[in-house]
């Protein structure tokens, strides 16, 4: 018999710019798709892990900028 302790994290995206915070559906290779995105110039901001309520900040750079058009946001 097998007994499993199953666990899985608690795991949130956030991409902030500005004042403003975008959920973040998934992260991929300088890439995030962003739950609803808006028209925002080329801008700076940060991309936030939270995973089981600590949080881990990477700094990012938006070159092209974010199209409401589509989710898909590149950074570096």
């Amino acid at each position: 018999m097998s007994v499993s302790h199953g666990y899985s994290s608690d795991v949130r995206l956030r991409l902030i710019v500005g004042e403003r915070t975008f959920e973040v559906e998934q992260v991929l290779r300088g890439t995030c798709l962003l739950a609803e995105p808006i028209d925002h110039p080329p801008c700076k901001g940060e991309l936030v892990m939270h995973v089981d309520g600590r949080p881990r900040v990477w700094p990012v750079t938006i070159p092209a900028g974010i199209s409401r058009d589509s989710k898909l946001v590149v950074f570096g």
